[in-house]
C-alpha cells in the first residue's frame, strides 16, 4: 500500500509561524541592550594591555548581566549562552585572537592610582638624545668627577658601549675629497702628535678654499707617491694621528684628563655595561610593587646587590671566554 504522507494544515502552520516571530521579537526587544553590553564589554577589554581577556570570560560576562536584569538566582553551573557560541558572537563583534609575540606585560599600569610619566625629559624640546645632548650631559659628569670624596687623586676611566652618541667623530676621511676647493666637513681638524701636544691643521686656506687631502699630506710631511690615486692616499693618510678615528666625547673627555674606553662590537658577552644592566632591571622587576617611590628605593638597592654578589668577576670571566672563543 502507498504511504501517504500527513501535512500539516496551513491554518496550524500559520500559527505556529506567528507565535515563533513573537517570541523571537519579544526576546530581542528585552535582550538588546544585553547585547550592546557584550560588545562594550569585548570593545573596552580588547582595548587593555594587559592581555588577560578570552573566550571564556564573554559567556560569564553575559551570565552575571543575564540573571542581574532578569532578577532571577542562579541555581546552577550551566551558562545562559555557551562558550561555542560566545566565540561566533566575537567573530561577529570582530575581535581577533593573534599570538602576542612581544615582551610580557607587567599589572598595574592600568590602575587608577598608578600614574603615566607626562613629561619628557627636556620639557618643550625633542625627547631624542642627539650628540650634542650626550656631549653636554658627559661634560657635566667630567667636571664634577674630581670634587667626589671617593674619586679624589684618581685617574678617571669611562667604559662606554658602541652607541651612535658615544662614538660619533667631527669628520672621517672618506668625507674628504683629494684636490682643492672640494668637499670638507669641518673647518680644522685638531689632534694630540707623539709629543702628547695638541697640534692643528686648517682646512681652507686664506681665501677659504679647501684645501684637499693631497695638500693636507704634504703639509704633514706624509710621503706621497707620484699619480697617487684618491683610495691609495685616504688609505696613507688614515695612518697619520690627524686622521685617525677619534670621536667627540673622547676629544671631550681628553680635556679633563679622562679616559674613553669602548668594549668590543657586536654581543652584549663583550660588553660589561649591559650585564650590570641586565641585572639591574632583573632585581626591579622581581621586587617591584609598580609604585614610583618604590622605584627609588630599589635603583640604589640594585646597585648594592650586584656589589654584595660579586657579579662584576662573573661578567668579565664570561668577557674573556667570549674573546679566546
Amino acid at each position: 500500500m502507498p504511504k501517504v504522507n500527513r501535512r500539516r494544515s496551513h491554518s496550524r502552520h500559520v500559527n505556529s509561524r506567528r507565535s515563533i516571530e513573537i517570541i523571537t521579537s519579544n526576546e530581542t526587544e528585552t535582550f538588546s541592550n544585553l547585547e550592546l553590553e557584550a560588545k562594550q564589554f569585548v570593545f573596552e577589554e580588547c582595548s587593555k594591555t594587559e592581555a588577560s581577556f578570552t573566550a571564556g570570560t564573554l559567556p560569564i560576562f553575559i551570565d552575571n548581566s543575564f540573571y542581574e536584569l532578569n532578577n532571577l538566582e542562579k541555581v546552577d553551573q550551566r551558562l545562559v549562552r555557551s562558550v561555542e557560541r560566545c566565540k561566533l558572537d566575537l567573530r561577529r563583534f570582530g575581535a581577533k585572537f593573534t599570538a602576542n609575540s612581544s615582551r610580557s606585560y607587567f599589572l598595574g599600569h592600568e590602575r587608577e592610582d598608578v600614574n603615566s610619566v607626562s613629561a619628557a625629559i627636556d620639557v618643550g624640546g625633542d625627547n631624542y638624545f642627539d650628540d650634542q645632548d650626550i656631549l653636554s650631559q658627559f661634560k657635566r659628569l667630567f667636571q664634577l668627577l674630581p670634587f667626589k670624596n671617593e674619586y679624589k687623586n684618581h685617574n678617571f676611566v669611562c667604559i662606554l658601549d658602541n652607541a651612535r652618541t658615544h662614538t660619533a667623530a667631527d669628520m672621517h676621511i672618506n668625507d674628504c675629497g683629494m684636490r682643492p676647493e672640494t668637499r670638507c666637513a669641518v673647518d680644522k681638524i685638531d689632534y694630540i702628535d707623539e709629543n702628547n701636544k695638541k697640534q692643528t691643521i686648517e682646512w681652507y686656506d686664506d681665501d677659504r678654499y679647501s684645501k684637499g687631502l693631497l695638500a693636507l699630506a704634504y703639509e704633514l710631511n706624509a710621503f706621497v707617491p707620484k699619480k697617487c690615486k684618491l683610495n691609495e692616499l685616504k688609505l696613507l693618510l688614515s695612518q697619520h694621528t690627524a686622521f685617525k678615528s677619534v670621536s667627540k666625547l673622547e676629544k671631550l673627555a681628553a680635556e679633563y684628563n679622562v679616559k674613553i674606553l669602548f668594549p668590543p662590537k657586536c654581543h652584549c658577552e663583550t660588553n660589561p655595561i649591559e650585564g650590570y644592566w641586565c641585572h639591574s632591571k632583573q632585581y626591579l622587576r622581581k621586587n617591584t610593587d609598580q609604585s614610583f617611590q618604590r622605584l627609588l628605593t630599589l635603583i640604589p638597592e640594585a646597585k648594592t646587590n650586584f656589589i654584595d654578589k660579586h657579579i662584576h668577576p662573573k661578567l668579565f670571566r664570561r668577557f674573556w671566554r667570549t674573546i679566546k672563543a
